[in-house]
């Protein structure tokens, strides 16, 4: 059967591999025939060699190489061409896998970014501002898919996805900066609402328990804030706002209930804790310290650091030695 017959018959790579195989099959059941033939009369010399010229004098065609010549040429550049098909095939499948990979991933993160920019709106309304524009433009290379090539699509993709992730990251740390400020308010909110208690009267225990259910209200918001941002729904200007207004409300209370002297030591007393953050300091030093940050004499500053340890408005330990 000749090429051109083959040419209409199919597939003609499906004919050539067919025919190639019967040929194959063939040539192994010859010569297992050949064989065979003299393996049974391997015992009769005369018939071994009748048989021997018979089988000489009709060898198995041999294979027309000056006609199979053409069609292995063109089998190999056919094969290729092909090989190069199949490499452009795989690569587009990539581009289209990782661009819907991506298309997911993206959505994802403009998700995160739309939670951010309501978020941040009032806390850090440039950063709110930053995460809508990481969003659009996220959004402009998703609505764009299909209207230029592959590669540029991709890339286009890739870009608006680390910029979103970027943003979001941003955004993340801006608003665990501000949970952080809100945590050091309460803390500071805390002790005054322990010192209010102490000093306050009856008609002013009701703003001091207030306070009280605020502190412990906003701590638990914190810890929803940090476990879901930014999908939580906790204010956080909203509750810094009340969290002022209460440290203030304290303030005013604490100070009525105290002598300007006392304020002024309770005031500097307050701000060595801070500064020496747990440190010991000697007693001397102390007193001296404060006598000269607030000009009073050193009978002064210890009768009255005497009066506020009794309120239990400072704690000052002694250890002797």
């Amino acid at each position: 059967m000749s090429i051109t017959e083959l040419r209409g018959r199919g597939n003609l790579v499906d004919e050539i591999e067919e025919a190639a195989a019967r040929i194959k099959a063939l040539r192994e059941k010859v010569d297992k025939v050949r064989r065979s033939i003299f393996e049974n009369v391997s015992g009769d010399e005369e018939l071994s060699a009748l048989l021997k010229s018979i089988v000489e004098s009709s060898e198995p065609p041999e294979v027309p190489q000056s006609k199979l010549l053409p069609a292995a040429e063109g089998l190999k550049e056919y094969e290729e061409r092909l090989k190069n098909y199949f490499e452009f095939l795989v690569e587009l499948e990539n581009k289209v896998q990782k661009i819907e990979k991506l298309r997911g991933e993206l959505g994802e993160v403009m998700r995160e970014l739309e939670a951010w920019r309501s978020k941040l709106s009032s806390l850090s309304p440039y950063h709110s501002a930053e995460a809508f524009k990481a969003r659009q433009k996220a959004e402009d290379a998703l609505r764009e898919i299909g209207a230029r090539p592959l590669s540029e699509t991709l890339e286009e993709l890739r870009l608006s996805y680390e910029r979103g992730l970027h943003v979001a990251k941003v955004c993340r740390v801006v608003y665990s900066n501000a949970l952080k400020e809100l945590e050091g308010r309460l803390g500071s909110l805390r002790k005054l609402v322990e010192k209010a208690r102490k000093v306050a009267g009856v008609e002013d225990s009701a703003v001091v328990e207030e306070a009280a259910r605020l502190v412990e209200e906003a701590e638990a918001r914190i810890l929803e804030a940090k476990e879901k941002m930014p999908f939580d729904d906790v204010d956080v200007a909203e509750l810094r706002t009340k969290v002022v207004e209460a440290a203030s409300k304290l303030e005013e209370i604490v100070s009525r209930e105290l002598g300007p002297d006392e304020r002024r030591i309770l005031e500097e007393y307050g701000r060595l804790v801070k500064a020496y953050e747990g440190r010991r300091v000697r007693f001397y030093r102390l007193v001296e310290h404060l006598s000269r940050s607030t000009g009073l004499s050193l009978e002064d500053t210890l009768k009255l650091l005497y009066r506020l340890e009794k309120k239990n408005l400072v704690r000052i330990l002694s250890k002797l030695s």
